[in-house]
């Protein structure tokens, strides 16, 4: 299922006591890898740029294409979130780290082919490192919905390709 889509559909999931802002953090997810190369560093601020111009063309308020530009930046997850709303962005956006085996490697796979330009090493590397830093949060999930549902296996998926010698 590809990323957007899966996104959307973690979101219909959410209780309403939960997301409080669902029109937009669904127009953040809509938008959030609109840019994507991953040759590039700022992914996410190019993606949140062109959503404020194509939301201000439709006449959406500047105040929520604001709340969407800082939904959107937060997915490059080198931040803390800090509202419920990004909060649960974030989650939706890691939510593939605990889903079962097969589909993360299919994950995992589809990641590493995107970075088919990086060599081998220096992929295992850089990956790894990021993983690490997940591991290394006391929480992957910052919400409690998603910490229940993925937090165990996200764990488990990121130990072992850790582990994986490939």
């Amino acid at each position: 299922m590809p990323h957007i889509e899966d996104c959307l559909e973690q979101l219909k999931n959410v209780p309403d006591s939960i997301c409080k802002d669902r029109e937009l953090v669904e127009l953040a997810l809509w938008f959030h890898d609109v840019i994507y190369d991953p040759k590039r560093g700022d992914n996410e601020s190019a993606s949140a740029y062109l959503a404020a111009e194509w939301l201000a063309e439709i006449n959406v308020a500047p105040s929520k294409i604001e709340r969407v530009k800082q939904l959107i930046q937060i997915t490059n997850h080198r931040g803390e979130p800090q509202n419920p709303g990004e909060e649960l962005i974030v989650d939706i956006d890691l939510s593939i780290l605990g889903r079962n085996a097969d589909y993360y490697e299919r994950y995992a796979a589809a990641i590493r082919q995107e970075y088919a330009h990086v060599p081998d090493a220096e992929y295992r590397e850089s990956w790894a490192s990021i993983l690490r830093g997940f591991l290394d949060r006391e929480w992957i999930f910052r919400t409690e919905l998603f910490r229940v549902k993925y937090e165990a296996t996200a764990r488990k998926n990121i130990e072992s390709e850790i582990r994986s010698p490939v």
